[in-house]
């Protein structure tokens, strides 16, 4: 690997700027993390690496405003772990936080680092409704983690800067795993969120599904997530469920997995977290 030219821009519209002028060939880093993985598996790697942390001016530690988590860029892993705010408030992105690598990874990979590198969070943040605010030609824009995500063409132009993370509700069940070889140290062969609203009548008010890890580019079920809202929990349902998803994930084959085993982990593992509510109910 040649060694990469490390940029130290002063302001986020520096940055944008530096990522324009070098294209592809650039990306923004704090933790470096992944990059630095991809680098010691022998994967290519951009040239230019354009450092963010002097940009940042916020906590290390995510802070709790207004029923929501906030993420700033220097935010590690091992920092939303050791928050107490997010064991009690955000548990299962607690959870998630520990199934990304070993610990001494833990302590310079970010949030936003593992947002923008689309890895084992992302479906937690997707069904959890996250938002982020991002510079981007010359100004701060909003947008929810789901839209950023599908304008996956110009994704990787944008600076990251924050991310916000509802809190979680005492009224909605959650659901997550990371599907492994190893739970932390390799790649994950698929990772799943969920979220579920029942009323007291089994009802479904809103089933969320995201899927992501590994090589997928993650992304939420919404022919799944239609299919069970409004309805009724019941046997059916559920059989309906678990076809629906193995029809609509995008997944592939690899030396590990074959898509065949990907989709049926994840149809199974969903389907047996709606039954626990139809069962509890």
């Amino acid at each position: 690997m040649t060694k990469p030219r490390v940029w130290l821009p002063t302001s986020f519209a520096e940055a944008w700027a530096c990522k324009q002028a070098f294209g592809d060939s650039a990306c923004y880093v704090a933790g470096s993390t992944w990059l630095q993985l991809r680098a010691a598996s022998g994967d290519a790697v951009p040239s230019e690496w354009i450092c963010v942390d002097d940009i940042a001016d916020e906590d290390r530690a995510p802070v709790e405003a207004d029923d929501a988590l906030q993420v700033g860029l220097r935010v590690t892993l091992a920092e939303a772990i050791r928050s107490s705010a997010v064991r009690r408030r955000w548990p299962h992105l607690h959870q998630m936080c520990r199934f990304v690598g070993a610990p001494a990874l833990r302590e310079q990979a970010t949030l936003i680092g593992n947002l923008a590198a689309q890895g084992d969070l992302v479906p937690y943040l997707l069904v959890s409704q996250a938002s982020l605010l991002a510079w981007n030609e010359g100004a701060m824009e909003e947008k929810s983690v789901s839209e950023w995500l599908n304008s996956r063409d110009t994704a990787a132009d944008v600076l990251i800067t924050r991310l916000n993370i509802p809190k979680e509700s005492e009224r909605v069940r959650y659901f997550v795993r990371k599907v492994g070889r190893r739970a932390g140290f390799q790649p994950a062969l698929v990772t799943i969120a969920a979220s579920l609203e029942v009323d007291d009548a089994c009802t479904v008010g809103a089933l969320r599904v995201a899927v992501g890890g590994g090589a997928h580019w993650p992304h939420r079920l919404p022919k799944v997530e239609a299919l069970a809202r409004g309805e009724r929990l019941r046997p059916s349902l559920l059989r309906e469920l678990h076809h629906m998803i193995q029809s609509e994930m995008w997944t592939y084959d690899d030396a590990f997995a074959t898509s065949e085993y990907r989709r049926v982990v994840v149809a199974n593992l969903v389907t047996a977290f709606v039954a626990s509510a139809l069962e509890e109910g």
